[in-house]
């Protein structure tokens, strides 16, 4: 008797199992998205790092063998000064952190040293937006360029991230649902890249797959599971290209489709040549980035 039961609690356990396995199997989520408004905090903060071993040859044969590690830092805070219900007009965004430093070569953020700890305010209700100081005079035409490359895309306010409007589709999306995106909409995928980076230069494509719920900020979060692959022309003069294939998690907010984590890591590669092709230059090693939202309100 006492094994029969045992047994029909088994049964009811491997049962109960099997249907929540099915449920989460099974489980969707719709993704709506939400326009920031006025007082909404939409700051942002990105790490990175990269280590490379470096080989340098010519004719086959190694001339150097090196080490190479950059540091990527992004950090800034953003305020939503006025918008209409479909599109942000006027953001005040403050430059806390902009790092990209080379070991032995010095840093590649130097140009933004215009923008770097100030303060400035995007109005795009006009024709085409303009930048102002917060005492609001005019931006130099160098910060303005600065600024832009980072708050605007095609006249418009861009938040931290993909825009996943363009993305995701108008219905719910199911656990284990994989969807593949390339071109323009998956540069924001990219961590660390440079502000003036421009897709039609490269071949990236991203794999992503929802995979599970979690909150973050007291938000209900999709996690989507990243597959990132890139290669493209790093620098035209000296005709070296870089290839890049990290992978990691998004998580996205179901009620407003905003970023708010991402973890990506995985290996990295620069090949090339300098000296009008008398000299051979191979990088391997890793990179890995990290991404925390700064959402709240002011």
């Amino acid at each position: 008797m006492k094994f029969a039961r045992l047994a029909s609690l088994v049964a009811i356990l491997m049962l109960a199992g099997a249907v929540s396995a099915q449920e989460a199997a099974t489980k969707a989520m719709r993704f709506t998205w939400k326009c920031p408004q006025k007082g909404d905090a939409l700051g942002s903060h990105e790490t990175g790092h990269i280590a490379l071993d470096i080989d340098v040859s010519m004719d086959g044969q190694i001339l150097d063998q090196s080490q190479q590690t950059q540091e990527i830092e992004n950090k800034k805070r953003s305020e939503i000064l006025a918008a209409e219900a479909t599109k942000v007009t006027k953001v005040k965004v403050s430059y806390d952190q902009i790092v990209h430093d080379i070991e032995g070569q010095g840093s590649l953020a130097e140009d933004a040293a215009a923008i770097l700890g100030k303060s400035f305010v995007v109005d795009f209700s006009g024709e085409a937006p303009s930048v102002s100081n917060e005492a609001g005079e005019a931006a130099s035409e160098a910060q303005k360029k600065l600024v832009l490359e980072r708050e605007s895309q095609d006249g418009a306010y861009t938040g931290w991230g993909p825009d996943f409007r363009k993305i995701l589709p108008d219905r719910p999306i199911a656990i284990g649902e994989t969807f593949t995106v390339t071109g323009a909409d998956a540069a924001g995928f990219l961590p660390g890249r440079d502000a003036d980076f421009d897709p039609s230069e490269s071949k990236l494509s991203v794999e992503m797959t929802l995979v599970d719920t979690k909150k973050m900020l007291g938000t209900e979060c999709g996690v989507f599971d990243v597959a990132i692959v890139m290669s493209g022309v790093t620098s035209q003069d000296d005709a070296m290209t870089v290839e890049l294939k990290p992978k990691g998690q998004f998580l996205l907010g179901t009620s407003n489709m905003w970023v708010y984590k991402m973890t990506m890591e995985g290996p990295i590669k620069v090949s090339g040549t300098v000296q009008d092709g008398a000299i051979s230059v191979l990088g391997k090693g890793t990179a890995k980035f990290a991404g925390q939202a700064l959402y709240g309100k002011n």
